[in-house]
Order: C-alpha cells, then sequence, then structure tokens
C-alpha cells in the first residue's frame, strides 16, 4: 500500500534555474549551478527509485511503502527517500545518483 507519494522538487529547480539566469556574480553563479545539479540528479534518482519501488509494493496489502519522510526532533531534521513497512520490520532506503 502506497501511503506517500514522492515530493516534486520542479518547484526548487525552477526558482534555482531563475536564480542562475539573473546573477551577474560569477562565484554566485557556479554554487548556483552546483545546487541545481545536485538537486536535479537527486530528484531523478528519487523518482526512478519510487517508481521501482511502487511497482513493487504499491498495491501489496502486506507492505507500507512512503516516500520522501522529513522528520524533525530538537531542531534536527532528516529526510529519509523510502521506507518500506511490513510484518518482518521496517527498512529504509536512501537513493543516490
Amino acid at each position: 500500500m502506497l501511503l506517500k507519494e514522492i515530493d516534486s522538487k520542479v518547484e526548487e529547480i525552477n526558482q534555482l534555474k531563475k536564480l542562475l539566469k539573473e546573477s551577474n556574480n560569477p562565484k554566485q553563479k557556479s554554487l548556483i549551478k552546483t545546487d541545481l545539479t545536485r538537486v536535479e540528479n537527486g530528484y531523478k534518482a528519487e523518482k526512478e527509485n519510487a517508481y521501482y519501488l511502487d511497482f513493487g509494493f504499491k498495491d501489496n496489502k502486506h507492505n507500507v511503502l512512503l516516500h520522501d519522510i522529513r522528520i524533525e526532533y530538537n531542531g534536527q531534521v532528516a529526510q529519509i527517500d523510502h521506507i518500506i513497512i511490513n510484518r518482518f520490520g521496517i527498512e529504509t532506503l536512501e537513493s543516490k545518483s
């Protein structure tokens, strides 16, 4: 069962592209390009992995599948790309590009 879908990063990517276009500072442009590449590659990897996980677990009533979970505790934040919960335990998966 799919309980939470992957969050879209399209707005963040578009904002970075806009900042890159508007910037006249070479150092700032370089930092924006680096961040844009990181976000685009990470989003692509997360979407691809979510597709395959959805295919295998989405309609299975014995599993709970969650994508893009953000946990905050005492001012600290953790983001988990994918979580699968079933009677055997909890699996956390991190997508890398």
